[in-house]
Order: structure tokens, then sequence, then C-alpha cells
């Protein structure tokens, strides 16, 4: 497996939901404010960051320049950006990644688009050679953890009060899948 160019990667079909690969133009204020809703980002690490329309660009175009990365925005079939979805960096040498994603429209909560999303992109993955997919969930984030399971994930362990949620410490789960 060789590093990849972001310009190949293809559009990937969901039953609810496309891929498309990302570009900076789809950076919008719709997205920045995403990123800094605190009801959005309370799983996701940037809620420690200011996001603005530039550092959310800059972030974007360093994603799709990188080789080990695979950065998809998801869209709805009313052809609305609904959220993100990544994979890697990828580790070429032992063949595994990670992958995140983010359903940052709360109109398109609790419809499984997580879980297809994640489907489609790990079944890429796999199809180019991967052999694991992990994650990682906060342990009360109970949306991301049935979307992981969904997808045929499975815990592979806990880390225990790992992280600050709600100003708790609290454990993280690490979720794996093999090829």
């Amino acid at each position: 497996m060789n590093k990849i160019a972001h310009t190949y990667l293809p559009v990937l079909q969901c039953g609810n939901c496309v891929l498309v690969p990302m570009t900076v133009d789809l950076v919008n204020s719709d997205y920045v404010g995403w990123l800094n809703d605190p009801r959005i980002n309370s799983f996701l690490e940037t809620r420690f960051n200011n996001n603005t329309l530039e550092s959310v660009k800059s972030f974007v175009e360093h994603q799709i320049s990188t080789e080990s990365v695979l950065f998809y925005a998801i869209f709805s079939n009313t052809h609305n950006h609904i959220g993100n979805i990544k994979l890697g960096p990828i580790n070429f040498a032992h063949l595994h990644a990670d992958i995140g994603f983010l359903i940052g429209d709360e109109a398109y909560w609790g419809q499984g688009i997580a879980t297809s999303a994640i489907s489609a992109l790990v079944k890429y993955g796999f199809s180019i050679g991967l052999k694991k997919i992990t994650a990682g969930a906060y342990e009360t984030n109970i949306g991301s953890i049935k979307a992981l399971e969904k997808s045929g994930f499975r815990k592979e362990g806990l880390m225990e009060k790992q992280v600050l949620h709600d100003n708790l410490r609290v454990g993280a789960y690490i979720f794996g899948l093999t090829n």
C-alpha cells in the first residue's frame, strides 16, 4: 500500500448519505459553527479551540494535502453538507488507521447516518489494503458508541478517567475492527 493522493479519492455511496472528498470550498460559517457549538462539540477535542473560518480552512488544507489521510464530507440525500469523516493517519507499515467522524447538523442526529458513513469508509479502507481500523469514544458518548458497534467495531479497552467531559473525569473506549 502506497500513499494516497486526495484528488483520486472516490465518492462513496451510503444508504442514507454520500461521502464526497473534502475540499476547502466546503468550509463555511455553518461548518465553523458546528465546531464552536458546545452541544455539537461536546465530545470533540476541537472544543478547546477558538475555531475561525481561517483556522478551519487551514486544518482542512492540511488534512487534504496529507497523503496518509482520507478526509470526506458527509452529505445527506438532500445534498446538504451535514458532517465529516476521516480515516487516518494511515500507518502504511502496519496497515492500520484511526477513524473519526462528526454529524454537525443536529437535524440528522439519530438517523443512522454516522453508522452508514463509518461502514462505507471502513469498507473502502479495507478495499485499499488496510488490515485494522480503530476508533475512540468517551464512555459517555452513547451516540458514537452505538454507531461504532453497529458498524462492526468492538470495544478493545477502556482507559479509565482519561478525559474531561462536563467537568468530570470519564473513561475513553478504544474500538477496533479487523479485515
